[in-house]
C-alpha cells in the first residue's frame, strides 16, 4: 500500500477501512468468481486505470498510516 501496488484483497477485518470502501480489487472472502474477475481486472488494466488505483492507494497510506503517524503516535504515548 506505501509502494502503491494495487493488490486484490479479501473483505475481512479492517481491510475495507485500509483500502478504501471503493477499493475496485476488494473482494468477499472465499468467493472464487470475485477473485477471478479482480485477476483479470488486473490483467485489462491499462497504465490510467493502474496509475489511477496506485495513487490512490499510495496516498491513502500517507494520509492514514503513514510512518511519520505511527511514530508520533507512539511517541505521544511515552510523552
Amino acid at each position: 500500500m506505501a509502494t502503491g501496488t494495487p493488490v486484490i484483497a479479501s473483505n475481512i477485518g479492517d481491510i475495507e477501512n485500509m483500502v478504501g470502501t471503493d477499493y475496485p480489487l476488494l473482494i468477499r472472502p472465499g468467493d472464487k468468481n470475485a477473485l477471478k474477475s479482480a485477476i483479470l481486472k488486473i490483467h485489462n488494466m491499462n497504465d490510467d486505470e493502474y496509475n489511477s488505483i496506485s495513487g490512490k492507494l499510495s496516498e491513502r497510506f500517507h494520509d492514514l498510516f503513514s510512518y511519520e503517524k505511527h511514530k508520533n503516535a507512539i511517541l505521544a504515548v511515552f510523552n
